[in-house]
Formats: C-alpha cells, structure tokens, sequence
C-alpha cells in the first residue's frame, strides 16, 4: 500500500514538472520579443517640412517651372503671358495656397490663377509686397504633378512671386529631398521639420534611435537644434525633448532610448521633429535618424509542416452565393436555415471570424482563385474579366496532376468572365435549381472518385430570386402576409427602392431568404451524404463558404455590391479534414485570399504564384492557437468603398465623398455608432494603413498586367519594397 501511494505521488509530480514546462515553453512562444526597424519597415504616415513653402529665391525640388521668368533675390519675375509652376501632391491634398507677390510698379497689376486648366483665383495686386490667400478648386487636383498657372493680364508689369504656402501634408515626402530625404533604414533632415508613424506597439515597449549631426556652423555660433520625439494614442501621450549644440559636429552616430510601456497594445502615432532656435542657421545642418521599436507581441504556436500528410488528397470547395453568416445558426442564427452544414460543422473547424474579399461575385471568386485582392486583380465590375496571365489555383491543382471541375450556376463565375482558367471540366449551369445542380456534381463524382481532384461547386442560391419551393416559402413565411407565387417583383422593387418596406414586408423578405438557404442546404446535404458514403469520405478535403454575404435592410441596404458592414462581409468558412470528429472553432481572421495559399501548404501543391497576397491559415487546421496575416480587407464594386477589419475594429471608407467610419465590431457588433470622430490617433492608423494597401494594390496590378501577358511575374523595385512591407513576401 505504501509503494502504491509513493508511486501514485512520484506519477502526480512529474505531471504537475511536466505541466509548468509546458507553461513555460507555451509563455516563451506566445510573447516573442520583436524588434523592428522602423524607417525600414514602414513609411510614414506624413511628413510636414517647414510650413510646407515654396520659395522661388531657391531652387526646389519639390516643384518646377516653365514659361518666360527671371530668377531675382525676391523670387521669380513672371513673364508675360504667365508662368506655370508644377508643384507635387500627396494623398492629403492641400486645400488652399497663401501666395506672397511683389508689385515694382506705381499701379496696380491684375492677375489671374488656374489650378490644372480651372479658375483658382483673381488677383488685383496693389503697389509693394501683396499677400494674398485662394482656396484650390474643389475635385481638380490629382495625384503627383498639378499645374498652378499665373496670367498676368497687363502686359509686362514685371511682377514678382516670392513664396507660396500651401496647407499641411502638401507634399509628397519622396520629392522632398531639399527638406527630409529617406535611405533604407535613415531619415536625413537639412531643414525645420518632422516625420510621423502610425503604429500597433507591443507590450512592454521601448524605442531607441540614433542621432547623427553633421554640421558645419561655426564655434563662434552658438545655434542649437531641438528633437522632439512624442508618442501618442487616444490614451496616453508622451514626449522627449533634447537640445544640442551645432557647432564641432562631427560625422558619429549616438544612441538613445526611451520606455513606452503605457502604450502597449494601443495604436499610437509616433513624431520625430527638428527644430532650431535660431530662425537663420549660417554654415550647413543635416540630422541623421535611425530608429528601432522593441517590445513583446504574442505569437501563438505554429505546428511544423504539414504537405505531407494531405499531399494528393481531393478538395471539394462548395460556394452558396450570398451567404451571410449572421443567418446561419453554427453562427448564433435563433432560425435552423442549414441542418446539413450544421451537421457536418460538428465534425469541422468552424471559423468565426471569415470576410469576403470583395462584395461581388465575379471580383471575390477571382480573389479566391489568385489570393489578390479586386484592386490588383482588376475584376472590378461587371466589364472585367480574369487576365489569362493570372496564376489560378485550378491551375497549380491541374499541374500537379488533378483532375479539375467548374460547377456554376452563377454566370459570373464563367468561362466568359476568365474564371474557368485551369478548370479541364466545366458545367455552365446557370438556370438550375440546387437539386438538379447537385446531381450533375454526384454524377461527375461517381465517374472520377478514382482520380485525385479539385472540383468547384458555385450554387447560385440563397442569392435573389427567392424562389425555392413554395411549400416550404411558406413554411418559413413567419409575417402576416400572405406567401407569393413568385417574389420577383416584390424584391426587385425593394432591392431598386422603389417600395420603402415596412415591418412586415422587410420580416417577409428575411423569410424568403433564409427559405433559399435551407433549399440550398437540402442539395449540399445530399452531396456531403454520398461523398461520405463511399472512399472519398477518406481522402477529401472539404470546404463550404459563400462569395459574400447579404444585406437585408440593415443600414436601409438590400443586396450587395455596394456596402461594406458586417451583413455584405461575413461570411461562413467551414472545413472539415478526413477522419476530423469534432467542432473546432477558430476565432482567429482571414479573408478569402487566404484560401488559396491554405490549400498549396496542405495538399503540396507545387508552381505557386511570386505574389499571394494571402497568408496560409494551414496551422489552424491542426491547432486553433494559430497564426493568421491577422486582417480582412475587402472592396465594393467599382472601387467606390474599401474595409479593413483589423483586431476588434473596422474600418469603411467612401472614396467618392471620402467620408471614414471606425466601428467597434464587440461593443457595436450591429455597426450603430461611429467613431470615427472619437478615437483620432486609431482613425490615423487605420486611415494610414487602408491608404497605403490601396496604394500597393494599385501599382501591383499595374505591374502585373504588363507582365502578366510576358510570362510569370516578378516583383521588383518600389513594388517589391511595398510588398515586403505589407507582409506578401518575405
């Protein structure tokens, strides 16, 4: 009994040594320490150089000039017919411009200003020096070179510009090589400025940078320079002020260091900015910056490689287009709307967290086959199709000896639209009914079962027209009112705003759609029964998800295409892995660029694209402590809103009005109220991030439909630093 009890004691305590190792192994890899460099990493968010002047005295450049002037000591003396000066925009354009004239003259000169061909302003300047402030014309500048041009209307009047101040952030930073200029991981300043980063600061943070001064100011000048380093968030501020001599500079780096442990896990925007007491600094100045972010930022575990165990295992994908996960109940739907994806989520990762890449058919099935988003793709609107140049994954499954099958009952998803690319089978079915679409699916399976496969099934329901059987339209129907044969015209007069629905008509319309989702999920459940019931249930990987989701009067929008809240954007990702019994659910986010890269790690697929802009979620799979790229980005049609969900928050934007709304998806999950105003150092971030997504997404596409028709392409030069940034490749 004794030696019993001895032994039970000496089992209990290597559980309880082996327990805290594994706390402690599970502590080491979820808090890694992260340095980053950060003028190498990011770029900044904006970038201010004294008052944002233009002085004609010197030469810029930031700006250029053409037409008949003379260069005096004041400035410019305007020839006649007039002058142009080209001056360089940034993202944040300026809204008005304080000019500073000379009159030599005894009378006064008139004058006229156009900003790109349009009227800016009309000027009457009098005797001697003229300070004069016009607003530019609304909606007429434009990204990189603007024209602003100064007409004189009386002859040779000899009148002189000297400066021109803009309105803040007017320049775009990369022009400003006279003021701040950037090497890989330096920034230089020769001039009163400052340099700001918006940033997601880590636990336990502490900032160090360097400073080098390189002056020539002479010891009989006692001319000083101040630094100001402030970090900031909607919380907390911080700032660092340090005061050094100019003259006996030398060319030699000195480090310093500050904590910003307050700020840990908030967004902060860090500023660097030089100053100088001396308003005139006679010799030369020019500050060196480097700087390095250091702190702890959780880092789950990742299991090891995981090609091997799934490599040649088939990969049935099932897409139901327009469905929203708020009205599905694996989700919290209080309505049962799909028993059969209820059932097989029991046995699957159930992920919580899954955006759609773009609110349209055709533009988020081409981010689901080439992991970019619609932005570089170029699958905008219904005139886009797919570049053949594309690398699609039915492709990399076909190069590796599969089988590929397209199923569609969507004509976005076509042939025509350059979506069948790698697909050797393909069914056009665009007028079928779930059933009868899933019989063509059973049939191509019951003739292939013995060939490894990729195979694509596209169901066009519970997307409008809602017309599943009556009986069980009716059967859902909870309104008072009655059940239609047909609900075209009521929903299309909905949809198109002619009819402003009441209570009833919009809990009838809700009716309809979750009548169409149950239809749907009747065919699945059949297709999910007989893959089961033979030896594909062994060996074949599958995936149901939707292209977007559906707005049902929320936010008074019905449809989809052109809104980005919650009800258009997320959307169900379940996947259930061979011989996998039970429901895993996986809150971490992805997008659906990322499933493309998911399947090549775990099916092994070789030839992959140089650019996905996904990140695979193939640790997930095995292990719901996982890593994923860790936001959702997502566009309307068209290119008129943009969304990024990032941790708790989301973030819209108007490109046309360029109106901003900031919600907080786990306190207003329903997206009622704005904070867009509230929080202005999370709005900077964010702003600065969608801004700067945009901005790569942009160039890549240009890039690769040059090249894309030249064979496979590779990134270099500006794009590749941006996607190194970003995070897209290594």
């Amino acid at each position: 009994m004794k030696l019993l009890k001895l032994g039970i004691i000496i089992v209990l305590s290597v559980v309880i040594v082996l327990i805290c190792l594994g706390l402690l192994v599970w502590q080491k890899n979820s808090n890694s320490l992260e340095k980053t460099d950060l003028i190498k990493a990011y770029k900044p968010a904006m970038v201010k150089v004294e008052m944002n002047a233009i002085d004609f005295a010197r030469n810029n450049p930031a700006y250029t000039i053409y037409g008949n002037y003379q260069r005096l000591k004041k400035g410019i003396r305007l020839g006649y017919p007039g002058v142009s000066v080209n001056y360089y925009l940034t993202e944040m354009n300026p809204t008005w411009v304080y000019a500073l004239f000379f009159n030599p003259r005894n009378i006064s000169i008139n004058a006229t200003v156009w900003l790109n061909s349009n009227l800016a302003g009309m000027l009457r300047l009098q005797r001697g020096w003229n300070r004069i402030k016009f607003s530019l014309p609304a909606g007429y500048q434009k990204q990189g070179e603007n024209a602003l041009l100064f007409i004189i209307q009386d002859g040779q009047a000899g009148l002189i510009l000297s400066k021109l101040y803009f309105s803040r952030s007017a320049f775009e930073y990369s022009r400003l090589k006279g003021g701040i200029s950037f090497t890989e991981n330096t920034i230089w300043i020769n001039n009163r400025g400052e340099v700001s980063y918006y940033l997601d600061c880590p636990q336990n943070a502490s900032l160090e940078y360097w400073i080098n001064i390189k002056s020539k100011v002479s010891s009989q000048n006692k001319a000083t320079l101040n630094m100001t380093i402030k970090a900031e968030s909607d919380i907390h501020q911080n700032e660092i002020n340090q005061e050094f001599a100019l003259y006996g500079k030398e060319n030699a780096w000195k480090k310093y260091g500050a904590k910003l442990k307050h700020f840990g896990n908030q967004k902060i925007k860090l500023t660097f900015a030089v100053n100088y007491k001396n308003r005139w600094i006679p010799g030369g100045v020019e500050i060196g910056l480097k700087a390095r972010l250091t702190g702890k930022r959780r880092v789950n575990y990742k299991p090891g490689e995981l090609k091997a165990k799934y490599n040649g295992y088939n990969v049935l994908l099932i897409i139901l287009d327009a469905a929203s996960a708020s009205r599905l109940n694996i989700y919290g739907y209080k309505i049962i709307t799909a028993p059969h994806i209820d059932y097989l989520s029991k046995k699957s990762h159930v992920f919580t967290r899954a955006y759609s890449a773009g609110v349209f058919t055709r533009g988020s099935t081409a981010s689901l086959f080439t992991s970019l988003y619609p932005d570089s793709h170029e699958v905008m609107n219904f005139q886009y199709t797919l570049s053949d140049g594309a690398k699609t994954l039915a492709e990399l499954f076909q190069m590796s000896g599969y089988k590929t099958a397209l199923f569609s009952a969507n004509g976005n998803v076509s042939e025509e639209t350059g979506l069948r690319q790698g697909f050797s089978d393909y069914f056009p079915l665009f007028r079928s009914q779930p059933p009868e679409f899933t019989d063509e699916i059973i049939d191509w399976l019951s003739k292939n079962k013995k060939n490894k496969f990729f195979l694509y099934a596209h169901y066009r329901h519970p997307h409008p027209p809602y017309d599943a059987p009556y009986a069980l339209r009716q059967r859902f129907n909870s309104s008072s009112l009655p059940t239609l044969i047909k609900n075209n015209d009521l929903v299309g007069n909905i949809y198109n705003g002619n009819i402003i629905p009441d209570q009833e008509q919009l809990s009838y319309l809700t009716s309809q759609y979750n009548a169409n989702l149950y239809y749907v999920d009747e065919s699945v459940g059949t297709l999910l029964s007989y893959v089961s019931s033979n030896e594909l249930k062994e060996n074949t990987i599958i995936i149901i998800t939707a292209d977007h989701g559906e707005a049902l009067g929320e936010h008074d929008i019905f449809g989809h295409i052109w809104d980005l809240y919650m009800d258009s954007l997320w959307i169900p990702l379940i996947i259930h892995m061979p011989s996998f019994s039970t429901r895993t659910d996986v809150d971490q986010m992805v997008d659906t660029v990322d499933i493309m890269p998911t399947l090549i790690e775990l099916t092994g697929l070789k030839n992959k694209p140089a650019i996905m802009q996904g990140m695979s979620f193939a640790p997930c799979l095995l292990n719901t402590r996982c890593v994923t790229k860790g936001y959702a980005y997502s566009q309307s049609i068209s290119r008129k809103f943009a969304s990024l969900i990032d941790s708790d928050y989301h973030l819209i934007f108007d490109s046309v009005s360029r109106k901003w709304e900031l919600y907080n998806l786990v306190e207003d999950p329903g997206e009622k109220n704005d904070l867009s105003n509230i929080y202005p150092v999370m709005m900077g971030y964010y702003r600065n991030k969608i801004l700067q997504m945009r901005k790569i997404n942009i160039e890549l596409k240009q890039e690769m439909i040059q090249l894309w028709n030249e064979g496979e392409f590779t990134p270099a030069g500006e794009v590749l630093e941006n996607l190194r940034a970003l995070g897209y490749i290594d």
